[in-house]
């Protein structure tokens, strides 16, 4: 299950919600739904946000959400990149970014430990 959305300066919609819960609540849930076999992950960007074209830095932004997936007790995180102005340019910033960003996101959110995904475009 996926929580949306994780915006560079804040959570949003679902991401939100389960945050404002007390930890309590949010360790119930998230056993069960571990028990009956789903993992919850939070999806970042969406068509919200175009961080590449924003100037938004890469390795703070990871950094911060990897700290969100880690405070809130989540199974990962699914990276929904749609800076379609940024890839479009073909300059290589946008890969350049995402590159930065997904490899730090996997530096605090180790392989076997946490699910990171990219949502195809």
């Amino acid at each position: 299950m996926a929580l949306a959305f994780l915006l560079s300066s804040k959570p949003f919609d679902q991401a939100a919600a389960w945050a404002a819960l007390p930890a309590d609540q949010r360790a119930t849930i998230k056993s069960q739904y571990s028990s009956a076999g789903i993992s919850i992950i939070v999806s970042a960007f969406g068509s919200t946000e175009e961080p590449t074209t924003q100037g938004v830095d890469p390795t703070s932004t990871a950094n911060t959400m990897a700290q969100f997936v880690l405070n809130n007790g989540l199974d990962g995180i699914d990276v929904d990149y749609e800076d379609l102005d940024a890839m479009n340019a073909k300059n290589g910033a946008a890969e350049a970014w995402l590159t930065t960003f997904t490899q730090t996101l996997r530096t605090q959110l180790p392989k076997g430990q946490f699910i990171l995904t990219h949502a195809r475009q």
